[in-house]
């Protein structure tokens, strides 16, 4: 009976109102697992009491009781035993709190199940469009959820993004001396200064050794902590790689699948994409599957969005505003003269952008027969400014005939495409004039004799006219086509042998052509010719590699664009001589417009060309890697050791400001480069002030003139490459090193004129001046090593003494030894 009561009708303990047959099924879930478990245990009790009585029977004849002799008491027995082995029931007891979450928990799965359902349905729409494409499978479906979900998001927008990698450009020295810093950093304070003396920095790199592995390929080889340091460099920065986007990869980002990725906003964003779908809301409400196609906006944006929005104007809104009682009479005229301006005015823009001029006709114009639309004096009126629109459009086309100076270096094959191109764009015009629209228009004009007929015949015959300069232009231009495609798939190496031809080829145009012989238009086509060249040099020249130490190729690329550069001038004044010997035509061209950009182009490559040696001679960067500082002779070596190492670090930072603007150096269009290369001009003559200083401080301490030859030999490449402030050093000390050098003469002339004991005879003539001068010579040598070996003391003396007790106490044991040497 308890059982029963339990189920009956499902309904709630505390209320007593009736339940659905789930929640009743959920609320009773919990109590059905207790009821199995009573009932097993009421069979296990049974199945004891079976085994009980099997046993009972197994035993003797005293164990035997008679029929008869079960009374009364053992019914009532046998009745409570089995009372008590029926399992109790007991009622469930909820409350409503926990009914309404229940209730809330399962409207709330359902409504995720929906949202899933309609966002499939959403993706499903985008697949139509765009089936087969993997571009439009890795979706990012919170935004989506977001416009569903959230009443104020009124707007979600799907999209391909062009997946660009931009590389952070950094120097490779200037990365290894920050791990080197940081690494110091790292270090406690008492191990900085010997790490400073056991570590070597990347200025104190040795040169590579190449490996030729078995595959043929070579491998850097460094020794000691030197393939430690480069080991760690090249660890830190595959870890800042690995932190970077990668495409396709995991992450919270967008995937890149053939180099686009999957934008999906709540919002409009400007975007190149070739498509963009989008979902807007009509009002502010959250989107169910009820609602969605009655508060919803979707749709496809394909080919850009001006070509979009013409095509939806053309073909969808207007003939459907310009049927007859769709807009009242008081607003119809203002809205057709707006539509038909604007309507003009896409059209040009998105014509325009395809390179062709298209003339807009208004729907109207054909919407009734002539005499009826000439006596509407409101359609009329329209036509008439359709018409001023046209005007404008005509004389645009016809008066453009010079390509627009842009910021891209465009060479004569972009010239020669112009003019393809006009001459396709005005017989266009042409067959628009004749077409049945345009010819229905300028009747109407006529018919109401408008102001603006006569100026539209008039620019409408100019067409004819512009039409056969330009196929006269494209006749003479096309036998530059082989050439200057051959030149513009050439390399730096291979123009120079092409710029007499090309050069010829133009003056046959100047003096056959009966349009393209004007100044302008030549000077134009020699200009390009020269950004052509200039674009092939940008190629080629590598700022990076210029900057991070490769001087050989980067001069020897340089040099060779410099030698294109100057041959194409040279070029040029030889054409210019023999045009003068031999034709009874002045010469008209302009040298300063067409070389303008060339000339500029060669002082920055003489800059790049400074640079390049500025880093060879004060970083001492060869070929990628740094050579060491050589040994400088004399007492002053340690010194000038010292000072060389402090103009290396002030080179290094001038580079890293200068690596900054590297995108300025080869673009001669603007100028902010000629302030970096005075800052570095002016940084370099401080060095070089450095270096004059330091070369005559350790010519003060040279006495003879093997130290001389020495310290001279070692200053001698700044003075190969001609550095001002230098070889003006330079000339002082070789004028001192002169002075030593009558010095040394005058002092052995004074010796051997001096009178001397004569010998025995059978004694060589001037054996005894020569015995005298071999022991002054060795005295003299002695001197200058006693003073060497004191001044070894003092400085020794004051090194150990500017020491503090934690260094002396670290360096005890190398002290102990250098006193042992030096006392």
């Amino acid at each position: 009976m308890a059982k029963a009561k339990g189920k009956k009708k499902g309904k709630s303990p505390e209320k007593g109102k009736e339940l659905s047959p789930e929640l009743a099924q959920f609320l009773s879930a919990g109590n059905t697992d207790a009821d199995e478990g009573e009932e097993t245990g009421a069979d296990e009790s049974t199945t004891a009491t079976d085994s009980k009585k099997k046993k009972g029977k197994g035993k003797g004849k005293g164990s035997k009781r008679s029929k008869g002799s079960k009374g009364k008491k053992g019914k009532k027995k046998k009745k409570k035993a089995k009372e008590e082995s029926t399992p109790t029931e007991t009622k469930p007891q909820y409350t409503q709190k926990d009914i309404d979450d229940y209730l809330r928990a399962k409207e709330k799965k359902k409504r995720k199940q929906r949202e899933m359902r309609l966002v499939e349905k959403m993706q499903s729409m985008i697949s139509l469009v765009r089936s087969n494409d993997p571009r439009w499978t890795t979706w990012t479906l919170a935004p989506l959820y977001k416009f569903l979900r959230i009443a104020n998001v009124e707007v979600a927008t799907i999209f391909l993004r062009k997946f660009e990698a931009k590389e952070d450009k950094k120097l490779a020295w200037a990365e290894e001396d920050d791990d080197e810093d940081l690494r110091r950093q790292t270090l406690p304070l008492d191990k900085r200064r010997s790490s400073r003396v056991i570590s070597t920095r990347y200025s104190t790199h040795k040169k590579p050794v190449e490996d030729v592995s078995g595959s043929g390929s070579r491998t850097s080889i460094f020794s000691g902590v030197e393939s430690g340091r480069v080991e760690k460099a090249s660890v830190s920065r595959l870890s800042h790689v690995s932190k970077t986007h990668v495409p396709g990869g995991g992450g919270g980002g967008p995937k890149t699948v053939d180099g686009y990725q999957l934008i999906v906003v709540n919002d409009v964003v400007p975007n190149h994409s070739p498509d963009m779908f989008y979902f807007v809301k009509l009002r502010p409400v959250m989107v169910d599957r009820d609602n969605f196609f009655e508060d919803v906006l979707f749709g496809n944006i394909p080919g850009g969005y001006l070509t979009s929005l013409h095509s939806l104007m053309s073909y969808v809104l207007t003939p459907m505003f310009y049927q007859n009682g769709v807009l009242p009479e008081s607003i119809a005229n203002d809205f057709y003269a707006s539509t038909n301006s604007f309507m003009s005015s896409i059209t040009e823009t998105h014509n325009r952008l395809l390179c062709q001029t298209v003339l807009y006709v208004p729907k109207e114009a054909l919407s009734a027969p002539i005499d009826i639309v000439s006596k509407d004096k409101e359609i009329c009126s329209r036509l008439e400014a359709a018409m001023v629109h046209w005007i404008r459009q005509i004389q645009e086309v016809v008066s453009n005939q010079t390509m627009s100076d842009s910021e891209d270096w465009s060479g004569p094959l972009d010239e020669i495409a112009f003019w393809q191109t006009r001459n396709e764009d005005l017989a266009g015009l042409a067959a628009q004039l004749k077409s049945t629209p345009v010819r229905t228009v300028r009747q109407i004009m006529t018919i109401i004799k408008s102001p603006f007929i006569t100026s539209f015949n008039a620019i409408a015959s100019e067409i004819l006219g512009a039409e056969a300069e330009a196929i006269s232009n494209l006749h003479y231009l096309n036998v530059l086509v082989e050439p200057c495609t051959k030149l513009h798939n050439s390399k730096v190496a291979e123009i120079p042998d092409q710029l007499q031809n090309i050069l010829w080829l133009i003056r046959v145009i100047w003096l056959n052509s009966p349009f393209y012989n004007s100044r302008d238009r030549l000077n134009s086509l020699l200009r390009k010719v020269s950004s052509e060249i200039i674009s092939h040099c940008i190629k080629e020249i590598d700022v990076d590699q210029v900057f991070n130490g490769h001087i050989a190729t980067s001069e020897e690329l340089i040099n060779q664009c410099v030698d294109c550069l100057k041959l194409w001038k040279t070029k040029y004044f030889e054409a210019q001589k023999m045009h003068n010997m031999n034709s009874y035509m002045s010469w008209l061209l302009e040298y300063d417009y067409i070389m303008s950009h060339v000339d500029v182009f060669l002082h920055r490559l003489k800059d790049l060309l400074e640079i390049c040696v500025c880093q060879r001679l004060y970083a001492r960067r060869v070929a990628g890697y740094q050579e060491p500082l050589p040994r400088y002779p004399g007492v002053k070596g340690p010194e000038i050791t010292r000072v060389m190492k402090k103009v290396q670090k002030l080179l290094d930072r001038n580079l890293k400001d200068m690596y900054t603007a590297q995108d300025l150096i080869l673009n001669v269009r603007n100028t902010q480069w000629h302030d970096y290369m005075v800052m570095f001009r002016n940084a370099i003559r401080d060095i070089e002030t450095m270096i004059q200083n330091v070369l005559f401080l350790a010519f003060d301490s040279v006495e003879n003139i093997e130290q001389g030859i020495q310290l001279m030999e070692v200053f001698y490449v700044f003075v190969f490459y001609d550095r001002s402030i230098i070889v003006r050093a330079y000339d002082k000390l070789i004028m001192k090193f002169y002075k030593i050098f009558e010095d040394e003469i005058s002092s052995v002339r004074s010796l051997f004129n001096e009178d001397v004991i004569p010998l025995p005879a059978g004694q060589p003539r001037l054996a005894e001046r020569g015995m005298r001068a071999l022991e002054l010579q060795k005295r003299k040598r002695l001197q200058e090593m006693r003073e060497t070996v004191q001044n070894v003391v003092t400085d020794y003396n004051s090194i150990i003494s500017s020491l503090s007790v934690e260094e002396r106490q670290l360096f005890r044991e190398r002290i102990k030894v250098l006193d042992r040497k030096v006392y």
